[in-house]
């Protein structure tokens, strides 16, 4: 769906964590080693966020797997890469999402609402609306607001409800769960898969947590 904007001012929310399988499936006690770290790898896709662990959600899904923490039997790389910074910096949102749990998602369901970011196209020569950006203020949009009294940039907005100017059309949008991922994380699932296919899907997981 494009540029993951979100508003005036605030700070960005990164991700970052490790993919670990246990690669020793002969003992049920088999410890979980670090494959392939994440942090830098996914960029700051708040869709992809919300679906999968609950963070910035602003596209209103219900999560697959939001805080459950870090797991207490997770790889030495993991509790190496935590960072311990103080409050604010401290960070959050820490959780873990299996290769089996991965496959079952239906990638064609929808948030349970309107994402709380209108979503912004232009309109071309030929009248075709092309996708822009979403956000939940927008200097143009809001030059509408304030002449037609309608604006509040935290309020929910029916599916479809649209402002337009000249050359741009705000719209109120219901996203599916495959929109909110990009071909980042296609590349990312593919890998669990991969692991998955050697060792089993309850034996691969991402460890994932924020900070700002």
């Amino acid at each position: 769906m494009g540029p993951q904007t979100t508003g005036r001012a605030e700070l960005g929310t990164d991700l970052s964590g490790w993919i670990e399988a246990r690669f020793d499936r002969t003992r049920p006690d088999a410890p979980w080693e670090a494959a392939v770290r994440l942090t830098g790898v996914l960029g700051r896709n708040y869709d992809a966020f919300g679906c999968l662990f609950g963070v910035r959600n602003y596209a209103g899904f219900e999560p697959v797997a939001a805080g459950r923490g870090v797991p207490d039997d997770c790889s030495d790389e993991v509790r190496r890469d935590l960072p311990e910074f103080e409050p604010p910096y401290a960070p959050f949102g820490s959780t873990w999402l299996t290769a089996t749990e991965l496959a079952r998602i239906d990638w064609d369901e929808r948030a349970l609402r309107p994402d709380l970011r209108l979503h912004r196209y232009r309109r071309t020569g030929s009248g075709e609306l092309v996708f822009e950006s979403k956000s939940v203020w927008d200097r143009d949009l809001a030059a509408v607001w304030e002449q037609r009294d309608l604006g509040d940039s935290a309020r929910q907005y029916a599916e479809g409800t649209e402002w337009r100017t000249d050359d741009l059309v705000f719209r109120a949008e219901t996203i599916r769960r495959r929109d909110a991922v990009d071909a980042n994380w296609w590349l990312v699932f593919r890998q669990l898969d991969d692991l998955a296919e050697r060792v089993g899907g309850d034996n691969v997981r991402m460890v994932v947590w924020f900070d700002d």
